[in-house]
């Protein structure tokens, strides 16, 4: 895996870092308003997995209406919000994130994650 220093990438708004790992195959691009299936893992400063789609092998639509707050869930992440803007299905790509933009409550509140990220579909 990857450790925070080794992700150097476009910064976007707001600290948040994004490496594109694997370039999408289609021309249709995620925007705030799709629903998307994904794989993902999520990892805090210390290298530690804190949850990932990987592991268990399944997808799961991510809905990323900004306006539908969902407790507990990785739509909740702002970093992970933005950086998946532009995605096409096939698209990998790492994030790092700062505290600010990441989980605001929990055991990993106001810690700076790691996110490695495929968007397998984006659902119509």
């Amino acid at each position: 895996g990857l450790s925070v220093s080794q992700v150097e990438g476009v910064v976007k708004t707001g600290g948040l870092k994004v490496r594109y790992i694997i370039p999408g195959d289609s021309t249709v691009f995620a925007t705030e308003r799709e629903r998307v299936l994904t794989r993902y893992t999520i990892r805090n400063s210390e290298r530690i997995i804190t949850s990932s789609t990987w592991q268990n092998g399944l997808t799961g639509p991510i809905d990323l209406d900004f306006e539908i707050p969902r407790s507990g869930s990785i739509t909740n992440i702002l970093g992970v919000r933005l950086g998946i803007i532009g995605m096409s299905p096939g698209e990998i790509r790492s994030f790092v994130i700062p505290p600010d933009m990441g989980f605001t409550t929990g055991q990993f509140a106001r810690d700076t994650l790691l996110i490695d990220f495929e968007l397998t579909d984006i659902l119509q």
